[in-house]
Order: structure tokens, then C-alpha cells, then sequence
């Protein structure tokens, strides 16, 4: 069972901590490992939803079979982490992969920032690779900028 950790990349403007929302999914494409063939589309991954794996007790955030070979893959979240570091990659995610491994990761939003006067802003949507926000309490502009996203296997 090979797992995949997720890091992240960003420039932080008056942010101290990014993180995935509790409800909320990541797209992901996965190349199978038995043909080797990428998925076409980014399919959602919700660490609160569980699906049956065939010929398994067990479950996963997603299972999906390749189109070309029909081999059954699994993938689950089993982890997410703050990133605070600024310029620094960290560890933003850990993914176990059955079958498949992760090809690109698309995000988009639902993410939460802290500020550094530390108020929360939900919502944040990193779909074109930056977001912008105002900070009224501290009264400052917010930024992330330049991510970068890079998957490791363990």
C-alpha cells in the first residue's frame, strides 16, 4: 500500500496558516498501475465519504476503475496538515493509493486561511493559483501567492 505525501508551496501576505476545510475535496487525476493509463478527469476525494472496495471489507474516500484496463484503485486522505511556513515546501496532505498513484492534484476551493492578527477566513478558493483578502480587524491586504504543489511517494 504505497502511500503519497502532498506538499505545498506559497507566498503568505499577512497569513500565518493555510488548511483544507474539513468538508471539503480534493481533485485529483491518478495514473493506474496496472496499464499505466492517467485519467482523463480529476475525481473528487472527500475524507468524509467512504465507498466499499470489491472483494474487500474495507473502504476508501474514493474508488474508481481505470476505463482502459477496468482494474479496480483506491484512494484514501489519511491525513491533512496546517502549512505555516512561508516559501517553504510542507507537507500539506498524505494519501494511500491502491492500485493507482496520484498523477496532479487540481485545488480549488474550500480552504481556510488565519491571519496574522488571527482571524479565520474560510472559503478560499486556490483554483488560479492565488487569492487575495483584506483583513478589516488588522486592517492589512491578505495574499497567497505562487503555489506550487509537488507529490512525493513515501
Amino acid at each position: 500500500m504505497p502511500f503519497f505525501d502532498i506538499f505545498l508551496k506559497a507566498d503568505y501576505e499577512n497569513i500565518t496558516t493555510l488548511r483544507l476545510h474539513k468538508d471539503t475535496s480534493l481533485f485529483l487525476s491518478c495514473e493506474c498501475q496496472g496499464c499505466r493509463e492517467i485519467s482523463d478527469s480529476f475525481m473528487a476525494l472527500n475524507r468524509n465519504e467512504q465507498t466499499s472496495i470489491s472483494g474487500s471489507r474495507g473502504t476508501a474516500n474514493l474508488v474508481f476503475k481505470c476505463k482502459s484496463c477496468k482494474k479496480e484503485c483506491s484512494v484514501d486522505l489519511v491525513s491533512s496538515f496546517d502549512v505555516t511556513d512561508d516559501n517553504k515546501p510542507q507537507q500539506f496532505a498524505k494519501l494511500e493509493c491502491r492500485g493507482c498513484k496520484p498523477s496532479e492534484l487540481s485545488l480549488r476551493d474550500g480552504f481556510e486561511a488565519i491571519s496574522e492578527a488571527g482571524n479565520t477566513f474560510d472559503d478560499i478558493d486556490l483554483t488560479e493559483g492565488e487569492w487575495y483578502g483584506y483583513d478589516e480587524d488588522a486592517k492589512v491586504p491578505l495574499g497567497i501567492t505562487n503555489v506550487e504543489i509537488k507529490i512525493n511517494k513515501c
